[in-house]
């Protein structure tokens, strides 16, 4: 998964459970744009008290599947969630001191 194609325009929201669907389900990607050994930018994300709370509202998604039936790509906004919610929960424990 990955490269969703995501284009962030947001038509998708507001989202029943409070979850800002783009910036979770492109989590991944901004994570691949980031140089694994550049601490500092590592600490920047980690640190990125906005992305925490938006991945805590992510766990609350109810597959009602509102997302899939707007959004323009035809992503499947519930499956990408999971994963970028998934990835980012490893993320913070393999990085977090």
């Amino acid at each position: 998964m990955s490269q969703n194609n995501c284009i962030k325009c947001d038509l998708c929201l507001p989202c029943a459970a409070n979850i800002h669907i783009s910036k979770v389900i492109t989590f991944i990607d901004e994570l691949n744009k980031v140089d694994k050994n550049d601490k500092d930018a590592l600490n920047k994300i980690l640190s990125d008290d906005a992305l925490a709370i938006e991945m805590k509202h992510a766990e609350e998604c109810r597959r009602c599947y509102k997302c899939n039936r707007i959004c323009p790509n035809k992503i499947d906004v519930p499956l990408e969630i999971t994963f970028n919610l998934s990835t980012y929960k490893k993320f913070v424990k393999e990085n977090r001191p």
